[in-house]
C-alpha cells in the first residue's frame, strides 16, 4: 500500500500476530505510536494546549 507522507517508517513486529496490539508487541506499537505523533505535533497533550480545531 502507498502512504502519501515523507515521515514514513517499517516497524517489524516479530512477536505478534493477529491483533498485535493485543499481543506481545503492543506495548513498542504504543510507544513508537507516541513517539510518532510527538515528532508531527509536539504539543498535542501538553498542559494548557488546545486541538486548534
Amino acid at each position: 500500500s502507498r502512504v502519501s507522507s515523507t515521515d514514513v517508517s517499517e516497524i517489524l513486529l516479530e512477536q505478534s500476530y493477529h491483533v498485535a496490539t493485543l499481543d506481545h508487541d503492543a506495548e513498542r506499537i504504543f510507544d513508537e505510536s507516541y513517539r510518532f505523533i510527538g515528532r508531527l505535533a509536539p504539543n498535542v497533550g501538553m498542559k494548557g494546549s488546545t486541538s486548534g480545531g
